[in-house]
């Protein structure tokens, strides 16, 4: 099935900045066999394909994270010849630092440059309980979570910046073949750089995640916070991160 040579990539990321999304698109690929955050700590199974599962030692994630990273990409049931998953740095540096210059792996960072969108993003997912929808999603599940509002803490919030700029001043340092992409290209389904980046033929890859929230980011924080989000944006020289047009 699989030509050519192989390809082996990895998404370097952090959450909420469309990482899914892409997942999904590149796993609905037939040349490809992708897997979400193999260094995940609480739920593997929910990140790495079943069939991998008995080709792999769960326990060399802590103590040889590379021979483990080795042991993910030498495994493809039907020979696919692109092979890769996501990473973010806080699940494992010691993996991250590696895949920053590792020879022989294509690196994707994936960035979402709207930082208070990201931090909207996560808070209402760890508040709703729901961080991704299928299409299939019932109108009434969605509709409750796009009711939710959660608080604004101004401190959080910029110690969240810094760590996020933190992460992506390490990934920007990375070398070899690299390809730098937004959110945005993501959420319009623009990932024909991604295809030819990678070596894959164009197919169609229709979204197998659903948008949670609308683009106004300053309405998913309680009305009573406003001002203080305001003047915090104000101080950043940030007020353009209220809203995000990614659609």
């Amino acid at each position: 099935m699989a030509t050519g040579a192989r390809v082996d990539f990895v998404v370097l990321g952090m959450a909420r900045t469309g990482s899914s999304l892409l997942g999904g698109m590149l796993r609905a690929h037939p040349e490809a066999y992708v897997h979400g955050e193999i260094f995940h700590d609480r739920r593997p199974a929910e990140h790495i394909r079943e069939e991998l599962f008995p080709h792999i030692d769960l326990a060399r994630r802590a103590a040889d994270p590379v021979g483990f990273i080795r042991q993910v990409l030498d495994f493809a049931p039907n020979g696919e010849r692109v092979r890769g998953f996501k990473h973010f740095y806080r699940h494992n540096p010691e993996a991250a630092e590696w895949l920053i210059g590792a020879p022989g792996i294509a690196r994707i960072v994936l960035e979402r440059e709207n930082r208070l969108a990201m931090y909207a993003s996560l808070e209402l997912a760890r508040a709703t309980g729901v961080y991704n929808l299928g299409p299939a999603a019932r109108a009434a599940r969605l509709d409750a979570v796009r009711q939710a509002r959660i608080p604004f803490k101004a401190q959080a919030f910029r110690r969240y910046c810094e760590t996020v700029d933190a992460i992506y001043d390490r990934y920007r340092q990375a070398t070899g073949q690299v390809l730098h992409l937004t959110y945005a290209q993501v959420a319009r389904g623009q990932v024909a750089p991604v295809f030819e980046f990678l070596g894959l033929a164009p197919v169609a890859t229709p979204p197998a995640k659903v948008k949670l929230h609308g683009s106004d980011i300053a309405a998913r924080f309680r009305d009573e916070d406003r001002p203080k989000l305001e003047r915090v944006l104000e101080r950043m020289g940030r007020r353009e991160w209220m809203v995000e047009d990614a659609g």
